[in-house]
């Protein structure tokens, strides 16, 4: 990748070398296209900033003539620098992004737009995520009203855009990035009210309320973003995600149910009681061991919730219907997730409790010499 040659000298003026800066004048090309020539240029500046945030923090309003591609990597490098635990002056930054995003920024057709958004919201992400790496809390209005613009001005997404792995395409889009920093920020903010029973504010609410009514191709971004961050949602506000769990997880739309509950199955690791129950009662146990969904794995992540439930006394009964329904792909499922979670569980009862799932399955396939049983028999024999 093209890289300037006098990076020292680079840093000490970098805004004149981007200017001055004519792609057809470097001779030893390779294989690289003006783009990646610029690139290449936008990584050095952010390398620079990174090295000396609180310099470019000062005079980042000298870079507002500059292609995004640069600003792209000059938020970047913010970023980098707060991750390293540097201090800069947030509010300039903060005041440079909110004044880039104008109406015609977002009538724009530039390339690199997506890419600004994308750092814009990793950097607000990098300066609330953790609170011993926060930003001051008096810039939270900023960083909201820079999120509520954003959120106003998604991009139109491909209804084909994630192809089957929705998860990733949210962790990566630009939309994505941005609804990600929205829960960063609320999380934030949430702590930081700790005391009060609702603890996102109302602009907060509000968007999430609408877009539950909502059925387009943004909305399996915003689903998604719902089932991973469900139980993080009920500590928000409890009740909000209670009360609106069924549309959370709309079992009515097979397309945004599917991002939500593979969405909350891969990321989360616990199983929160009160939660399973609501999916066990309200019947989306069932549709999930009967559903074949896009993203591998699912099913594999709720039959280990149904293992753990069952060794715990949250549910005795889910486990036994899955045995007896026959069904040997989702048999062989808990018999590998049993091995996988408890293979060195030194406790008495909880051993006594897996026996019996043992005997449950043995006595359903004793009688049967398939090839399939013979790999339930293997997984048992772990």
């Amino acid at each position: 990748e093209y890289s300037h040659a006098e990076d020292e000298e680079f840093c000490k003026d970098p805004i004149n070398t981007i200017q001055n800066f004519d792609p057809s004048q470097v001779t030893d090309r390779g294989f690289h296209s003006d783009e990646d020539l610029k690139r290449g240029l936008a990584n050095d500046l952010s390398t620079c900033i990174k090295n000396d945030p609180i310099t470019f923090a000062e005079k980042i309003d000298d870079f507002k003539n500059l292609e995004h591609i640069y600003k792209s990597k000059a938020i970047q490098g913010f970023a980098n620098a707060w991750n390293d635990k540097q201090e800069f002056c947030w509010s300039s930054v903060l005041n440079f992004i909110k004044n880039e995003l104008s109406s015609e920024f977002f009538s724009s057709d530039e390339y690199n737009r997506q890419s600004f958004v994308s750092e814009i919201a990793n950097l607000i992400e990098c300066g609330t995520k953790k609170d011993d790496n926060a930003f001051d809390k008096e810039l939270l209005p900023k960083a909201k009203k820079i999120l509520l613009i954003l959120l106003d001005n998604p991009y139109k997404e491909k209804e084909d855009a994630a192809h089957n792995n929705f998860i990733s395409h949210v962790l990566n889009s630009a939309n994505g990035k941005v609804l990600h920093a929205l829960i960063s920020y609320a999380l934030r903010y949430g702590r930081l009210n700790s005391s009060q029973s609702v603890k996102w504010e109302e602009e907060v609410k509000i968007f999430f309320t609408e877009q539950l009514e909502k059925n387009n191709a943004y909305s399996k971004s915003v689903f998604t973003i719902l089932g991973t961050y469900f139980q993080h949602l009920q500590f928000l506000d409890k009740d909000w995600a209670i009360n609106n769990f069924n549309k959370i997880f709309p079992l009515h739309n097979k397309s945004l149910w599917g991002c939500s509950v593979t969405a909350y199955f891969f990321h989360t690791n616990t199983v929160y009681e009160e939660t399973y129950n609501l999916f066990k009662d309200k019947g989306h146990i069932t549709e999930i061991l009967l559903t074949d969904f896009e993203t591998s794995g699912t099913k594999s992540r709720l039959i280990s919730f149904v293992c753990i439930a069952y060794v715990h006394d949250i549910d005795n009964e889910t486990i036994l219907d899955i045995i007896q329904s026959k069904d040997k792909d989702n048999i062989l499922k808990i018999a590998y997730s049993i091995w996988k979670i408890y293979g060195d569980e030194k406790d008495t009862e909880i051993r006594e409790k897996i026996q019996i799932i043992w005997r449950e399955i043995y006595n359903t396939y004793k009688d049967d010499n398939s090839d399939e049983t013979r790999k339930i028999f293997l997984e048992l024999c772990k």
